[in-house]
């Protein structure tokens, strides 16, 4: 499908996804898209979750709470012929260290460029590429840090830019408690084509309960350079499978948006399944109105024996 749009436009589209807010104040801001499924499924409140391959993304902290190799594969199709595929590579260090490598791609699809008398002249694309390397250290009493560095590139037509940032994260467990934050996106600042804009700087902090062995609750705080404060809300259940099924999960997440951000549900949810003792496959839904619907799908691949804790 080729779509119409403005030159003016479609700079902004690539330069902010369709799903995200205030895209004329800062660059890339397709790194705000919430990547997995099942942080899609929990609204985005992960920041205190952060348990898996995907805390790169979330909160690098969390890598450190990874016991085996992890391969984590997601595939974003969202509004307006949006795409993203995103990878994730963790693999543990000793008793303490893990370290990941990810790599995520946007695409717009064709898009059909205008003059200003609104006549076709040809087609192009917009794209968008991040590479990341984190590291991540259990320090001991609950306490656990990370800290990744990034390239970031966006191209519309003939025109690219190119950047470089840091994210860094903190988590603490306590009992059935865990608190954590992460500040992502601090880096140098993207030109493409006359406008010079910044990356768009996160700073997230939230919290998690473990109310039941499967059962868990989370809350978050996000603030957006540029934006108002934002809040989600997520839950999780999983229960006990059996034969080849470890377990079934079923999630639902409320968005508590600040204003400006695009039209979009503010109930999302989806559920995931854990089979053979190393693979999970993850869903998640999001409607958003007349313009379409964000479907994810997640596939997270184990591998080798856990690796040993520090007494």
């Amino acid at each position: 499908m080729v779509r119409k749009i403005a030159p003016a436009a479609a700079l902004l589209l690539v330069l902010g996804a369709p799903v995200c807010a205030d895209t004329g104040t800062t660059a890339a801001n397709f790194l705000q898209m919430d990547l997995g499924a099942r942080s899609v499924g929990m609204a985005g409140a992960f920041t205190a979750v952060a348990d898996d391959a995907e805390a790169l993304f979330h909160n690098p902290a969390g890598l450190a709470l990874i016991d085996r190799r992890q391969l984590a594969l997601d595939y974003i199709s969202a509004p307006q012929d949006v795409s993203y595929q995103h990878a994730v590579y963790a693999h543990p260090l000793g008793q303490a260290w893990t370290a990941a490598l990810g790599l995520n791609y946007m695409t717009t699809g064709a898009i059909e460029r205008l003059d200003t008398a609104g006549n076709s002249i040809g087609n192009y694309n917009g794209t968008g590429l991040t590479a990341e390397f984190a590291l991540a250290r259990e320090l001991g009493r609950g306490f656990k840090l990370g800290a990744g560095v990034k390239m970031v590139r966006e191209t519309l037509d003939d025109r690219q830019a190119q950047a470089q940032a840091f994210d860094a994260g903190f988590l603490y467990d306590y009992e059935s408690l865990r608190l954590g934050t992460a500040l992502k996106d601090t880096g140098t600042k993207m030109r493409l084509g006359s406008d010079s804009l910044p990356l768009p700087q996160t700073f997230t902090f939230g919290a998690s309960y473990r109310v039941l062995e499967g059962f868990l609750l989370s809350a978050e705080g996000r603030k957006v350079y540029g934006e108002k404060l934002s809040g989600a809300f997520g839950g999780e259940l999983r229960l006990n499978g059996a034969d080849t099924c470890d377990y079934i999960a079923f999630r639902l997440g409320y968005k508590a948006r600040a204003a400006g951000e695009s039209e979009g549900s503010s109930i999302t949810g989806g559920f995931g399944v854990k089979i053979l003792g190393r693979y999970i496959v993850d869903l998640a839904f999001l409607p958003y109105g007349d313009i379409g619907n964000l479907a994810v799908v997640s596939l997270t691949m184990m591998f080798g024996a856990p690796r040993p804790r520090a007494l």
